[in-house]
C-alpha cells in the first residue's frame, strides 16, 4: 500500500512570494537542494545532495503540471523510490495557505523515505520558506 505525506500551512505573505521560493532555482538551493530547476511543463531538472542510507544523492524530477502561482505538481523519483510532489497555493484574508503532498511511498524504502522525507519537508516549509518569502 503506498503512503502519502500531506499537510497544510498557512503563510503572510502573498502566493506569488510563495510560488517565487518554489519554483526559482537559487531560492529552492536555499531551503531544498541545489538542483537545475525550470518552471515549464515537462521540463525535466534533478536535486542533488550528498548520498546517504542507500540513497545516491540524486533526485530525478519532471514538471507534470504547473499554473502560476497556483499549482505545481512534478515527478520525484531516486535509486529508492518514485513519488510525486504536489504544491497547491491558495489566496488567504492576509496571505496565502499552502496545500503540500507527496504521493507514493511504497515498500520499506518508501517507508523509510516517507519518514525522513516528510519531517524534512515540514520543517524547511514552516521555517525557511516563509524567512525566504518575505526577504523575495
Amino acid at each position: 500500500m503506498a503512503g502519502s505525506v500531506k499537510f497544510e500551512i498557512d503563510y503572510k505573505v502573498p502566493p506569488e512570494k510563495i510560488w517565487r521560493t518554489l519554483t526559482d532555482s537559487d531560492l529552492l538551493a536555499q531551503w531544498l537542494m541545489p538542483n537545475n530547476f525550470r518552471a515549464e511543463l515537462g521540463a525535466e531538472f534533478q536535486f542533488r545532495a550528498k548520498p546517504m542510507g542507500g540513497w545516491d544523492g540524486v533526485a530525478h524530477c519532471k514538471v507534470l503540471e504547473i499554473d502560476p502561482p497556483k499549482t505545481l505538481v512534478y515527478s520525484w523519483g531516486s535509486n529508492m523510490i518514485q513519488t510525486v510532489v504536489t504544491f497547491r497555493l491558495e489566496p488567504r484574508a492576509g496571505g496565502t495557505r499552502l496545500y503540500f503532498e507527496q504521493t507514493g511511498f511504497e515498500g520499506m524504502n518508501g517507508a523509510m523515505a516517507k519518514f525522513f522525507m516528510g519531517g524534512g519537508w515540514k520543517s524547511k516549509l514552516r521555517t525557511v520558506v516563509p524567512q525566504l518569502a518575505e526577504a523575495a
